[in-house]
């Protein structure tokens, strides 16, 4: 796993989230933007079973990187 995201990385100079995208039901509420903790700070929700996934899928747009 961290091969794959190491070789990812390499290949991308910046990624941008779009939280907008998420389905619904995988909304951040409003009311956790003032809590204490992580809570108040991670904008997507992390699950777990046999491997790491973010509930309603992680949007984002990469922008290639240039061969050096």
């Amino acid at each position: 796993m961290s091969f794959f995201l190491v070789r990812l990385l390499q290949n991308f100079t910046s990624f941008t989230h779009f939280p907008e995208l998420r389905p619904p039901g995988f909304e951040i509420p409003k009311e956790w933007k003032t809590a204490p903790g992580r809570k108040g700070i991670d904008e997507i929700f992390l699950k777990t079973t046999l491997t790491m996934y973010c509930g309603g899928g992680l949007w984002v747009k990469a922008q290639e990187a240039t061969e050096a």
